[in-house]
């Protein structure tokens, strides 16, 4: 196979088969080395970055994954999965910045930010135990979404599936062993919700349904589901 792609230097199907016979039998850098042929051949490929990808992220080669990621994003029209691709390689390294920079990018950076944009990184942040970083976010998300924070959605905004904005900042402040304040954040967003219909059933069902009912003291609870 190494011999017709070198006889075929403008075919990248010679290439494409090598990385995937090199795959096979587990020679992994032999494998890279043809996806970087056949890339070099057809920039426009994004299956074969990927394919590329994963093999260096195998091989801990990370700063060379990031790259490929770097391009899948660009071929993709800015598909954030590849950033977020990227975010969590930094994560693996320790480069707590660049993995925040990478999240930013893929899903505040470029439109004007809503409350779930915020609450997204904060639950991503939160799965990579980087706790006081994710709280920042969750505390943009609290702000943008005003009078909207119990309610699941800011001004303007769908009430989403993946967590209620309420829910996540209330165990972040837990977690981090902020409960007062939590508790004040709360009531003082309670008073703020006013007559909202969604505001106590969502926030009370979402704390019971994740487990974290000890976020709230049981009068914080009590006085919730009675108004």
């Amino acid at each position: 196979a190494a011999t017709t792609v070198k006889a075929s230097p403008r075919d990248s199907r010679f290439a494409v088969l090598q990385a995937q016979v090199e795959t096979t039998f587990e020679d992994y850098p032999a494998a890279i080395d043809a996806y970087g042929r056949a890339v070099a051949i057809r920039a426009d490929r994004s299956d074969l970055f990927e394919a590329k990808a994963m093999l260096e992220e195998r091989l801990q080669r990370l700063d060379n994954a990031c790259s490929d990621y770097a391009r899948l994003y660009v071929l993709s029209y800015q598909d954030p999965q590849w950033m977020v691709k990227i975010a969590a390689v930094r994560a693996r390294q320790g480069r707590k910045d660049d993995a925040i920079k990478a999240l930013e990018r893929a899903w505040i950076e470029g439109h004007p930010a809503t409350p779930h944009d915020y609450f997204q990184v904060a639950t991503q942040l939160e799965t990579w135990q980087m706790l006081d970083d994710a709280l920042q976010f969750a505390e943009k998300g609290r702000k943008a979404a005003g009078d909207a924070f119990l309610a699941g959605a800011g001004p303007g905004e769908q009430s989403h599936d993946d967590g209620d904005g309420a829910v996540i900042y209330a165990r972040l402040m837990t977690r981090l062993r902020q409960q007062d304040k939590a508790l004040t954040v709360l009531d003082e967003a309670l008073g703020a919700a006013g007559q909202s219909a969604n505001a106590p059933s969502v926030i009370v069902s979402q704390v019971e349904k994740q487990g974290i009912a000890s976020v709230t003291n049981e009068d914080w609870r009590k006085r919730y589901v009675e108004e």
